[in-house]
């Protein structure tokens, strides 16, 4: 899980209920929204990983991140529902990105040697 994804979960409180007023149950809601997106990330790497390259979808990923990050600093004070919207494809592919990245440090640490104390 990335800092970014902690940091939501950590603040999404403080957002929902006392940034736009909602209620516990509407914060449940739109919290499930953004954990959806979470969860989808990976499922959507495996079915893109057999059309593309990992760099592709990589590169991909971080562009829609940063669109995201756009998204949610432009609109998302309109509410709730435009707030959730535009986080939810950036929250996706920060999910997304997760499989190649950790693929790409096992081959890492692979390659390099184990270096034994003298």
């Amino acid at each position: 899980m990335s800092t970014a994804s902690l940091a939501f979960i950590a603040t999404s409180l403080y957002i929902y209920e006392k940034g736009f007023g909602l209620s516990e149950q509407w914060y449940s809601a739109y919290f499930a929204l953004n954990a959806i997106a979470m969860i989808s990330g990976p499922i959507l790497y495996l079915r893109l990983s057999r059309s593309f390259s990992r760099k592709s979808i990589v590169t991909s990923c971080f562009a829609t991140l940063i669109a995201g990050g756009v998204l949610v600093s432009l609109f998302g004070s309109l509410g709730p529902l435009v707030f959730a919207l535009a986080l939810f494809p950036a929250s996706m592919m920060g999910s997304c990105v997760r499989p190649p990245g950790a693929f790409l440090i096992s081959l890492s640490k692979k390659k390099t040697p184990v270096q034994h104390p003298p």
